[in-house]
């Protein structure tokens, strides 16, 4: 989804929590809206072309560097790979018996280093960990600490974010870190199009009845 919807998104969040917690203060409501309209946003730093990637640059550049890297090492190192291990083997002048099990074991060893730079490779990637349970988790570990209103804001912003990409046809890898394969969907909304201006829409209409409870 795109920056303007997860705002919205993140401003309906924040102003749930403020009813659910009876928030009567005028300052409070626009304090606890805000954090978590900004942070709806930050999930997305993974990415240089959204809003936050924008703004935090350094950030989303360094995403962007070790996506390139580890696309390197998953695709296109097994040509030279290959290449040095045929000169080694050649230059040892193994036996064909000696050839056969070095083979085997370099066939095992290169198979789980393929899938720890794939698994490496999908955290870094666009809605990879940033789109994971994992930092919600650690939000609210610090909730449960410390029970400040506005840490519980920055969850629920964050959880928007979450939430609202799972409307999208990629859906979301809540089961980081024990797979990456299932990803959680409940509706197949096209990012950019009117489906999502459509969804958007609605969300300011929850915001409106939100606005109205809150009188």
């Amino acid at each position: 989804m795109q920056g303007y919807t997860h705002a919205a998104a993140g401003i309906l969040a924040g102003l749930i929590l403020c009813e659910t917690t009876n928030q009567t203060n005028l300052i409070n409501i626009g304090v606890i809206t805000s954090v978590s309209c900004i942070v709806s946003l930050i999930p997305d730093v993974d990415q240089q072309l959204s809003i936050i990637g924008k703004i935090f640059f350094p950030l989303s550049y360094v995403f962007d560097k070790i996506r390139d890297l580890f696309n390197f090492l998953q695709y296109k190192h097994k040509g030279y790979l290959k290449y040095f291990l045929f000169k080694i083997l050649k230059l040892l002048r193994l036996t064909k018996k000696n050839k056969t099990q070095i083979n085997g074991m370099l066939k095992k060893i290169k198979k789980r280093k393929s899938n720890i730079i794939k698994w490496l490779d999908n955290c870094f990637e666009h809605r990879g960990i940033t789109h994971t349970l994992l930092i919600p988790t650690l939000i609210f570990i610090c909730f449960a600490l410390y029970k400040n209103i506005f840490v519980l804001a920055t969850l629920a912003g964050y959880m928007s974010h979450i939430i609202i990409d799972a409307f999208n046809d990629r859906g979301v890898p809540l089961l980081f870190p024990f797979t990456w394969k299932f990803r959680f969907k409940v509706a197949t909304i096209t990012t950019g199009n009117w489906t999502e201006k459509l969804f958007c829409g609605l969300v300011w209409i929850g915001i409106g009845y939100m606005v109205w409870l809150l009188k």
